[in-house]
């Protein structure tokens, strides 16, 4: 999503902002101008609420309904927890933002090493139809056998289904939801 891909950014922005003495709601308008959309709106509008007078617990709150990410969860319970503790709240955030930028590096390498495994399944599909199509163009005999013998269809039928098992299958180990 692109909100997680300007995550990062956003969040040293807004360390930056905390460092140089604002507050919650004046380092969510820095960052609410700085970014670009759909980021901007969401920070914008939280930044709204806060100057409407809202608790910053129900802002978070909300916030984290409306965008179902981890990384959003994780930054609403760091300063939901940092309100009610105290510390560096700077330091917080950019630890949340080398996170957030950790998250974004893995999920972008699991994609790549995913992608290798999800071709060469696409490849043995199209490759053992292709085989079935030369055989039975090449050799009509063979694949006619398998239609004329009582155990042909069912056997080319469990060969099918074991092949449909197989990619849905792969396709299950390889998707992760991170």
């Amino acid at each position: 999503s692109q909100m997680l891909a300007q995550l990062p950014d956003a969040l040293e922005l807004m360390a930056d902002a905390v460092r140089s003495g604002r507050d919650l709601e004046h380092a969510a308008t820095l960052v609410a101008k700085q970014a670009g959309a759909p980021l901007d709106r969401e920070f914008n509008y939280c930044a709204s609420q806060l100057r409407l007078g809202h608790a910053p617990s129900s802002v978070l709150d909300n916030m984290v309904r409306r965008v179902p990410f981890p990384e959003f969860r994780v930054f609403a319970a760091a300063v939901l927890v940092h309100r009610k503790t105290g510390g560096n709240l700077a330091k917080l955030i950019d630890r949340l933002s080398a996170v957030a930028r950790d998250r974004q590096h893995f999920r972008g390498h699991l994609r790549a090493v995913s992608a290798g495994s999800k071709f060469s399944v696409f490849g043995v599909v199209i490759g053992s139809t292709l085989a079935v199509g030369v055989l039975s163009w090449m050799q009509p005999k063979y694949l006619e056998m398998f239609l004329t013998h009582p155990w042909g269809i069912p056997l080319l039928a469990t060969a099918g289904l074991l092949q449909l098992v197989g990619t849905l299958w792969v396709w299950r180990v390889l998707r992760v939801d991170y």
